[in-house]
């Protein structure tokens, strides 16, 4: 079933957490952010390609509706924004889902170790990589049978020296052993069809959109998750605002954590 996750996610949410107001939303040329009452935030990948397809205000009002009215929603009604038509509100409803996660995992076994840290790769292996992650990529290239990436930003590939995989992207899940993804798969709504026709040993789950609670995805054959937790939320909705990414997060408000399957 399309969104099965998120709507998972999102009825687990609500039946752990009460229905909060949220506090501030930003939505910035990087990262989407929300700040819950509570005082727990959370991030999204922002996906800019809508805005720069609105060559009007009249247009930009058609990509975002809701603007000036997202602030002080409730938590309920924000975490169905995730399963929106819209891209950008998706993005709103997936930082608040994150925001939320981050109130409820303190009980899972969390480690700063990186994900890669705690999966075995062996040279046999071919691995899908779905977002270029340069770090992984050049831990990766040469030690494993295939290496594919793919990215929706082509010359993102064409700077690390790597072309578009001429193999049909869903035989490379099928093929692969490992799957590294990243969290803005929720964000495109290709979340379910890659978790679906992923066979893979391992299959890792990171960055900042990532940061949601773990068990809905545990149970689909993710293994490891990687992303942030927010410790001055304040701070990153500024940062964001400014344009800020993912160094400047971490660097002033953010911390990497990981949860490995048991």
């Amino acid at each position: 079933m399309q969104q099965e996750i998120l709507k998972e996610l999102i009825e687990v949410i609500k039946n752990n957490l009460e229905d909060i107001k949220v506090e501030d939303v930003r939505i910035g040329l990087f990262y989407t952010g929300v700040k819950l009452k509570n005082g727990f935030a959370g991030l999204a990948f922002t996906p800019r390609g809508e805005a720069n397809k609105a060559t009007c205000c009249s247009q930009t009002y058609q990509k975002m509706p809701k603007a000036g009215t997202l602030t002080n929603m409730s938590l309920y009604e924000a975490l169905e924004l995730s399963r929106s038509f819209n891209p950008i509100l998706r993005a709103v409803g997936i930082a608040t889902l994150n925001a939320a996660s981050q109130s409820l995992i303190s009980h899972y076994p969390i480690t700063s170790l990186d994900p890669l840290d705690l999966i075995e790769v062996r040279k046999e292996d071919t691995i899908t990589m779905i977002g270029a992650f340069p770090s992984y990529i050049r831990r990766l290239k040469g030690r494993v049978k295939e290496l594919f990436v793919y990215d929706f930003k082509l010359e993102a590939l064409k700077e690390l020296g790597l072309k578009e995989p001429n193999l049909n992207f869903e035989e490379a899940l099928k093929r692969s052993s490992i799957i590294i993804a990243t969290g803005s798969i929720f964000v495109t709504q290709t979340e379910d069809f890659i978790i679906r026709n992923s066979k893979a040993r391992e299959f890792i789950l990171v960055g900042p959109t990532a940061s949601m609670l773990p068990d809905p995805l545990f149970k689909r054959g993710v293994t490891c998750i990687g992303g942030i937790r927010v410790k001055d939320p304040d701070r990153m909705l500024r940062i964001i605002s400014e344009a800020g990414g993912s160094k400047a997060l971490l660097e002033s408000c953010s911390e990497r954590y990981t949860i490995r399957r048991t």
